[in-house]
């Protein structure tokens, strides 16, 4: 919207002069917060002038922000909010890496070990592979769940709802 600095008269975006007095000198008044100002953008609020509110499909809030001050619902972004999880490219190569290369150097440093007797290195060597074992068993496990929890919260959300179609009444 426009004001008129002669009369104070609200005019539109478009009009050159206004309609109540003639005068062509107009302030732009803010559509978000009412201040008149004349440069390009509010001085209170940031908008720029002329701005028109959006409208939430979510919730049917009118902003002028980038997200819904609302519900939160940012524009251009998917309005699916299904838990989508990150994964790690080629995570069974990682997981094989570790389990398979990290503990060679530690194998070999341990066999020779010449402090170590040959039962306290085989009991050393085994209760390392062991540890390494379960760890890689437990991170597969714990990355299944995951999977398998982000898929039942994907399939939660896209059943569809049932509703009934209204009837005629005579």
């Amino acid at each position: 919207m426009k004001v008129c600095e002669f009369c104070g008269t609200l005019c539109k975006d478009n009009d050159t002069q206004c309609a109540s007095c003639g005068g062509s000198s107009f302030l732009n008044r803010c559509n978000n917060c009412g201040e008149d100002f004349k440069d390009a953008y509010c001085p209170k609020c940031g908008t720029k002038a002329g701005q028109k509110a959006h409208t939430c499909p979510r919730c049917g809030t009118k902003y002028f922000s980038p997200a819904c001050p609302n519900c939160g619902y940012i524009r251009g972004q998917s309005t699916n909010n299904a838990y989508q999880p990150k994964t790690i490219p080629h995570l069974g190569w990682w997981i094989a890496g570790w389990i398979l290369f990290f503990p060679i150097p530690l194998t070999i440093i341990i066999v020779r070990n010449q402090k170590l007797s040959k039962p306290m290195k085989i009991a050393i060597l085994v209760a390392l592979w062991a540890v390494i074992l379960i760890i890689g068993a437990a991170d597969t496990a714990k990355d299944m769940k995951k999977e398998r929890q982000a898929q039942q919260a994907a399939q939660s959300t896209s059943q569809t709802v049932a509703y009934t179609q209204p009837t005629e009444e005579d």
